[in-house]
């Protein structure tokens, strides 16, 4: 009886401690609002001025005096109950609006918003608030927090506050780093749209000087994934097809046809003209800027453009890029609407765990609802909550609600109006006008429409949230969402606020419930707390229960108990009664049905079936452990045999359950909480690793590097989709033996393989609890692996599944919800890190592809100049195999002539020895082409079928592909071109084309070289005609020229001439004797010795050749070696008397070719010129 006069005392004097400070604190206005909310406040103010004005003076061109009217208009309707003051102010911090009296000298807290026009800052909006009520309620409150620091408020509230405000921390941390992501990575496309910008001007400006770099352009522009563009006098001179694909039109709809006027929002074209007469008039060189356009079939896009002023036909034009901005627009809005989602729900719940009644709540749930920009509702709604158990609806906040919907709506049944029927249906009920479903009216009543929102947890209906709306408000999904949200949120509040003030009376009454909730909330270990709640609970001597028994905790998965915590018991008890089922023994029925039982002899109750070896008879009070009707356990404690459980003590057990199973909820809901965002953070580290590269084989070394580090599976193995095995492939894992990675190297996996493949390709997740017990997998693989539970998840991008992450435990073991969670978010992740290096690798090969047409036609046309500048065929097929070599990666080219029934290697660059080499084309490629006149493409030599002998040779060489082009001309095949290399698929027949028209430049090449020598052979035939008809004059003369011409060939030889200096002395052997046409006969033929007259006559003959070739252009530098034969080293020779060097060389060799005939010849004349010159000419 002591004990309980103790407690009643204790009990008594805390309630009037409480209730002094009560009757302090309310008459007070409950202190003053926050620091933060007042900051809050007035960032909200300053955010929503600044947001209103700046909406409207864009369309505005006097702004200032429009923005004074508009400020006085506005704060007319929003007077402030501490003291504010409102400002507006410009760039140059000069006032231009204050509304408001405070006294600035104290102080002051403020906040301010910019002021945006067209894009560009003009100025700012700022409000200002005294903090001197602030300060002196401070005082109070710190005075009053002196009485209310005790144990019961500490435990209670300060913990969650500060874990709810640690959340809210790291919430606002991943929105600020999303945030800076997201700014990144606009700066980076804007950077890199600046860089194509100046490319293209630069194109633009070379156009007129270089043909080339235009065309050059235009095939960059086409294939552009940006829209180009260029504008003179408000028309469209180009726009490529990216652009026209935007608007959804062609391009030759657009092209001097339709003007930027013609593809904008009318509302926003104001913005565009001015910026086009900006950069017309020279006052910007170059601009960005957004706007809303319009595409043909009036849908409207966000658009980004960025333009330079340039020339076009000598007239200023611009020339710019254009980005369909649409789906980021969209994105920054909804990461907006997420994060003015989550700051509500948060700042709702930072209210729900502070002192604070949940009237209050609810009317600042209220207030921040009506706050958000973007929530296009009337700054007026309410809340209500069902009364008790009944079902009616009571309103507990509002604002601006006229006063007779505030009388008539002070308690709506369920099913009456929309309010009364998203109650009963548990449904958003909405309305853009007043209609039959709305009941409650009154005479004057406005316009309006409304969404009327149900507040539900657990599928009970705690209340309902209306907000009106315009008349003719369309129903956004975005606001139903975010309205939904909120309800969600204020149900969790609502339940727990009553939840707390249930505990709150109870721990008032009884001093036990104190000690248990202090114990309780000492800690967010749950071992540690059920162990000293049976240490305190056992100590309670007025509930006359024994020092023994334990708690059990219901497990995830199949229905049982665990043995979590005990106190006094026996070994042999705690292994029998370690794991039990629902329905066994009296903790089993009272986890099955919920309701606690009294036994009161464990030997006459049937229900008792555990029963250790040596147990006294004893009784039982069994308390199921609840939150809310969730059962998370079982506290039992052990009787005396036959003790009687009053109702004070039942109710106090059963309560002492409730508050057990309420923390080991809460417990396990933190943990889940703290898994959840230890895993949204690693879900965070994921992307930001993924991101780091666009390579598809950094991306799967990434992906392979962090799977150990964030999924706890023994083995794990990576699929990717492979095209040409038309299956699935492994690229990699984690935890696998080498023997078992090569295993899965040999295989491809194919949707008819296996039924979890099938489920997969159909994007779900697939679990194997057991794989020997289930069909899911086969038993080969199964057995090969040694697979005892695991987890297949697909890998998805471009609406395919292209992949898939197979992790798995070689035991059974269950897969852990966060697992799977963190396993949904890398593959997700890596799916869109596969599309971006997908999208990537084919950016880089388009524009590789376009690099190496450009350097295909710069080396063809280097190809054209070279080997079109050569007529001989040896120089051609050199110049022509080298040059190959840098437009097609290659390791062998070769050209092949037909020579008679062979195929003779001609010219060769790269690998072998074959020049000279001739090959029977009979049942080879060579054959296949002749008869088909087409080329040829062999990727893989080593799978030859035919008899080629020359390309089996090459195989052994190492060339693994070839390609084989004929050379074609006049519809008559002379040869090959064959381009080798020594690698598989290197040589594919994308590059056909270049090869196709190398080979054809080779064939015009040589056709020209046969007609150029045609037409030396028929010259040079035709000077030997004219040469023997000269020797023919005289039979002393006969085959004179061809003799000199032979010794004078043979001396260039022995000398080491070029070819074609050798062709030179040639002609001039054949030639030198040709003056002697207008020598006479008689002279050649007359015995006996000249006389001098005849001999001067003679020696003319020099002088007469060169006189006749002379006028003959191509046998120009011929005439100097006739003219010229005659001379003689020492100088004593005709007819010009020329000595040593200065004779050239051609005519020196002629002159001993001469001589020597001459001496070795019997005819009169070279008997007298012998003798006469003694026979030394030599």
């Amino acid at each position: 009886m002591k004990n309980i006069s103790t407690i009643t005392s204790v009990t008594t004097f805390i309630a009037i401690v409480i209730s002094f400070l009560v009757a302090i604190i309310i008459p007070t206005g409950y202190l003053v609002p926050s620091h933060e909310n007042i900051k809050a406040h007035l960032e909200a103010d300053a955010e929503m001025l600044a947001s209103i004005i700046s909406d409207e003076i864009g369309r505005k061109p006097d702004t200032w005096p429009y923005v004074q009217e508009r400020f006085n208009e506005l704060l007319s309707q929003h007077p402030e109950p501490y003291n504010d003051t409102y400002r507006i102010i410009n760039n140059n911090n000069k006032v231009i609006a204050e509304r408001g009296n405070i006294i600035l000298k104290s102080p002051v807290m403020s906040k301010s918003h910019n002021l945006i026009k067209s894009g560009v800052v003009v100025g700012k909006v700022e409000v200002l608030r005294s903090l001197r009520p602030l300060l002196i309620n401070t005082g109070i409150a710190v005075l009053l927090g002196l009485f209310i620091g005790s144990a019961i408020f500490f435990i209670m509230y300060i913990l969650p506050i500060r874990t709810a405000r640690e959340s809210e921390k790291a919430l606002q941390k991943a929105h600020n780093e999303l945030e800076v992501e997201v700014i990144k990575r606009t700066s980076e496309l804007k950077a890199s749209n600046e860089q194509l910008q100046r490319e293209i001007v630069e194109r633009k400006q070379a156009e007129d000087a270089l043909q080339e770099s235009e065309n050059k352009f235009k095939s960059l522009a086409e294939e552009s994934l940006v829209g180009i563009y260029s504008i003179q006098d408000g028309i469209f001179k180009y726009v490529n097809p990216k652009l026209a694909e935007i608007f959804g039109y062609r391009v030759e709809e657009l092209v001097d046809k339709k003007g930027p006027k013609d593809l904008t929002l009318p509302e926003d074209y104001q913005i565009v003209e001015e910026n086009l007469r900006k950069r017309i008039s020279g006052e910007v060189k170059s601009i960005q800027y957004n706007f809303r356009g319009m595409k043909k079939n009036k849908e409207i896009i966000n658009i980004e453009v960025y333009g330079s002023q340039c020339l076009y036909q000598g007239r200023p034009a611009i020339l710019g890029t254009l980005l369909d901005i649409t789906n980021r627009k969209r994105i920054q809005e909804e990461l907006k609407q997420s994060y003015d989602t989550q700051s509500v729900i948060n700042a709702i719940l930072s209210l729900s765990l502070g002192n604070i009644s949940l009237e209050d709540i609810l009317k600042n749930a209220l207030d921040l609802i009506l706050s958000i920009p973007w929530l296009l509702v009337q700054s007026k709604g309410g809340i209500f909550l069902v009364e008790n158990s009944s079902e009616v609806l009571v309103m507990k906040a509002q604002v601006k609600l006229a006063e007779p919907i505030q009388k008539a709506c002070a308690r709506v049944p369920f099913g009456r109006c929309l309010c009364g029927n998203a109650a009963l249906t548990q449904e958003i009920q909405f309305a853009d006008h007043i209609d039959e479903l709305h009941t409650i009216t009154y005479d004057g009543i406005i316009p309006h429409g409304h969404y009327c929102v149900p507040i539900v947890y657990a599928d009970k209906t705690l209340g309902v949230i209306i907000v009106y709306v315009e008349e003719g408000h369309t129903y956004n999904p975005k606001e139903a969402t975010f309205l939904t949200a909120i309800a969600r949120t204020l149900a969790g509040v609502i339940v727990r606020k009553r939840a707390e003030e249930a505990v709150e009376k109870k721990t008032l009454e009884l001093q036990v419930l104190h000690s248990i909730s202090t114990t309780l909330g000492k800690t967010l270990d749950l071992q540690t707390i059920l162990n000293e709640v049976l240490e305190q609970l056992f100590h309670f001597d007025f509930l006359k229960i024994q020092a023994k028994g334990g708690i059990f905790l219901v497990e995830e998965g199949p229905q049982c108990l665990r043995l979590a915590a005990h106190k006094g018991l026996t070994e042999e008890f705690v292994k029998l009664e370690n794991r039990i089922e629902f329905g066994q023994c009296l903790c089993g029925l009272v986890a099955e049905t919920g309701e606690p039982i009294i036994s009161t002899d464990c030997f006459k109750d049937e229900r008792h079936t555990t029963r250790p070896s040596g147990m006294a008879s004893h009784g039982h009070f069994n308390v199921p452990l609840k939150s809310k009707t969730k059962i998370v356990g079982v506290l039992f404690t052990y009787l005396p045999p036959d003790m009687l459980i009053d109702e004070w003590q039942r109710h106090l057990l059963e309560t002492i359950g409730r508050e057990i199973g309420v923390t080991i909820e809460n417990v396990l809901l933190y943990e889940n909480v703290k898994n959840e965002a230890e895993t949204s953070k690693s879900l965070l580290q994921i992307v930001e690793t993924l991101n780091v590269s666009l390579n598809e084989k950094d991306l799967i070394k990434n992906i392979l590097n962090i799977i150990p580090k964030y999924l706890k599976f023994e083995r794990t193995s990576f699929f990717l989709y492979d095209e040409e095995l038309k299956g699935y492939v492994f690229v990699g894992g984690y935890g696998l033996s080498l023997v078992e990675e090569g295993i899965l190297l040999t295989k491809t996996f194919k949707e008819t393989d296996m039924p979890i493949i099938t489920k997969v390709l159909k994007g779900q997740y697939v679990i194997v609890e057991n794989a020997r017990e289930s069909d899911l997998l086969s038993k080969e693989l199964v057995d090969t692996f040694n697979i005892g539970s695991g987890i297949l998840a697909p890998i998805s991008f471009s609406g395919k599944v292209r992949g898939g992450i197979f992790c798995d435990y070689k035991n059974v073991k269950p897969i852990e919800s966060k697992d799977i969670m963190l396993l949904k978010g890398l593959t997700d992740g890596i799916g869109i890190a596969l599309q971006n290096s997908k999208l990537y690798r084919e950016s880089i090969e388009r524009m590789m592809d376009l690099s190496n047409k450009i350097e295909t036609i710069k080396a063809i046309s280097e190809i054209d100049r070279e080997i079109l500048a050569s007529l001989n065929r040896a120089d051609i097929l050199k110049t022509a195999t080298a040059l190959t070599s840098r437009i097609i990666p290659c390791e062998r080219v070769a050209v092949l002539l037909e020579e008679g029934d062979m195929c003779k290697v001609i010219s060769e660059w790269g690998m072998g020895e074959f020049q000279g080499k001739a090959y029977n084309p009979q049942n080879s490629y060579f054959e296949r082409i002749k008869i088909r006149h087409s080329s040829l493409f062999i990727p893989n030599l080593s799978e030859d079928r035919t008899e080629c002998q020359y390309h089996k040779e090459l195989n052994a060489l190492g060339i693994k592909s070839s390609i084989i082009i004929p050379l074609i001309s006049k519809g008559e095949v002379l040869g090959a071109l064959d381009i080798g290399s020594v690698y598989y698929g290197r040589l594919t027949p994308s590059h056909l084309s270049a090869a196709e028209r190398i080979a054809s430049q080779i064939t015009v090449a040589l056709e020209n070289a046969r007609l150029y020598k045609d037409l030396e052979q028929l010259l040079i035939n035709t000077i030997t005609s004219l040469a023997s008809a000269i020797d023919a004059k005289s039979p002393w003369t006969k085959g004179h020229s061809e003799r000199v011409t032979k010794f004078a060939i043979e001396i260039a030889k022995e000398m080491g001439l070029k070819s074609k200096d050798i062709e030179h002395i040639k002609l001039c052997g054949l030639l030198h004797d040709i003056g002697k046409i207008g020598t006479y006969d008689m002279l050649l033929n007359k015995e006996g010795n000249l006389t001098d007259e005849e001999f001067e006559l003679l020696k003319r003959h020099p002088e007469k050749g060169a006189e006749i070739l002379q006028p003959i252009e191509q046998l120009q530098d011929v005439s100097l070696g006739v003219h010229f034969h005659h001379e003689r080293y020492d100088g004593k020779g005709y007819p010009e008397g020329l000595k040593g060097e200065d004779i050239p060389l051609c005519a020196r060799i002629l002159a001993v070719a001469d001589s020597f005939d001459s001496m070795t010849a019997d005819r009169p004349v070279e008997a007298f010129l012998h003798c006469l010159e003694n026979k030394t000419v030599v």
